[in-house]
């Protein structure tokens, strides 16, 4: 089962990796995979703005593992499920809507990479008016394939205390 050496890669890849904010030096290769896997980031977002199902689909490996999302299921194993999510999601919209990402950290070491950080979703109600949406967690495993950063794994939760999600966090 692939499931947990997947685990296993993403806490030795988080112990051992070197954060895109820090204050020692990075290599060259270190400052070029973070900004591709920034730029991943944003291209998700782009996917989303534009209700784009098949650019979202380009973002992640056909070697997708699992995703954690808020909606059930307890999880998403596979990529065709869990763009079947994506689809759902984007087929509910009325309007338009993006995210905001706050606190984003990256984290590389060779053809892998953790992104970890906040967001919430923005988007227009029936009478057009910008909605909040509460903050979140993401948390997102890459790995290079063939020169390309993709996403292998999601997780996307709320906070909770006694088993009631924390909807009004700020970051």
């Amino acid at each position: 089962m692939r499931f947990p050496s997947a685990i296993l890669c993403f806490f030795i890849l988080a112990m051992n990796a070197t954060p895109v904010v820090s204050s020692h030096a990075q290599s060259p290769a270190d400052v070029r995979d973070a900004a591709e896997v920034r730029h991943w980031l944003d291209e998700l977002n782009e996917a989303f703005v534009a209700n784009n199902l098949d650019a979202a689909k380009a973002l992640y490996s056909p070697n997708f593992i699992v995703a954690f999302d808020v909606p059930g299921p307890l999880q998403y194993v596979g990529k065709d499920t869990y763009m079947a999510l994506w689809k759902a999601i984007l087929a509910k919209r009325k309007g338009p809507a993006r995210w905001e990402w706050n606190d984003v950290h990256i984290s590389t070491s060779g053809d892998m990479a953790v992104i970890a950080c906040l967001f919430r979703t923005i988007s227009s109600n029936d009478q057009g008016v910008e909605v909040e949406g509460p903050w979140a967690r993401y948390t997102s495993v890459l790995r290079k394939q063939d020169g390309k950063w993709l996403g292998i794994h999601d997780h996307v939760s709320f906070p909770s205390e006694a088993g009631k999600a924390l909807m009004d966090l700020k970051p």
